[in-house]
């Protein structure tokens, strides 16, 4: 299936998840008497709105602005602004590429990206409106959605699934970094450790010649025949 066909399934399911917010809205005034259900279904109305300008406007910049350094997908090439902080740390804290969905960010993979995130953003604000909609003002509420539209949902958003610090921790801290994926490998076998570095080189299996375990051994011995190779190769290069 080509990469277009893709965008454009992905933008149609995204389209339907907008409907769990419009359930939400449903079912918040469905228990309320009188006016009420109608006030409430106004300001779910309203908070949606809300969502859906404040992502617009920033929100989806903030989160996603540099998705294009963790990402290979077509059309998300110019994503590529993260900002790092004043500290000038290896690892980003938001996106900042992609402002109203204009120039880098009007691609189809990018307002793909923008739908599917859409829905979770509008219940994050809806949600908590709801829940407060009768304890506090309504500017103060409308104020509230906004920001959590607009700054709070896509700075988090950005450090789990946008290229923010939360996806390079092991590497920041050094854990998991250089991993290679032996089944990309021809013979899918790599040398690499994968033990805590204080039990490095501890061996606790060795299979004998009896029965399975001959088989077993054979195999080691094969491995680790690979390995040496290709470790020899490397230094003849090296030098």
């Amino acid at each position: 299936m080509e990469n277009t066909q893709i965008l454009i399934i992905s933008s149609q399911f995204a389209i339907l998840t907008l409907l769990l917010p419009v359930g939400l809205i449903l079912i918040s005034g469905a228990g309320l008497a009188g006016r009420r259900p109608a006030k409430s279904a106004m300001a779910g109305l309203g908070a949606l709105a809300l969502a859906a300008f404040g992502f617009w406007a920033c929100g989806f910049a903030f989160q996603m602005g540099g998705v294009g350094l963790v990402s290979d997908l077509r059309g998300l090439e110019g994503l590529v602004w993260e900002w790092a902080s004043p500290l000038n740390l290896d690892w980003g804290v938001m996106g900042l590429r992609g402002f109203l969905l204009l120039d880098e960010a009007s691609t189809p993979a990018a307002l793909t990206l923008f739908l599917a995130y859409l829905p979770a953003v509008a219940v994050a604000v809806l949600l908590p409106m709801l829940a407060l909609r009768e304890r506090m003002p309504g500017w103060m509420a409308a104020l509230s959605g906004l920001l959590v539209a607009a700054l709070a949902y896509p700075v988090a958003g950005n450090w789990f699934s946008g290229g923010g610090w939360l996806m390079h921790i092991g590497q920041t801290l050094g854990y998991g970094h250089g991993y290679q994926y032996a089944h990309d490998r021809a013979d899918a076998l790599v040398d690499q450790e994968h033990l805590p570095p204080a039990l490095k080189g501890q061996t606790y299996y060795e299979p004998s010649t009896r029965g399975y375990e001959a088989i077993v051994r054979d195999r080691l011995l094969k491995w680790r025949k690979i390995l040496k190779q290709r470790a020899d190769d490397h230094e003849q290069k090296k030098s």
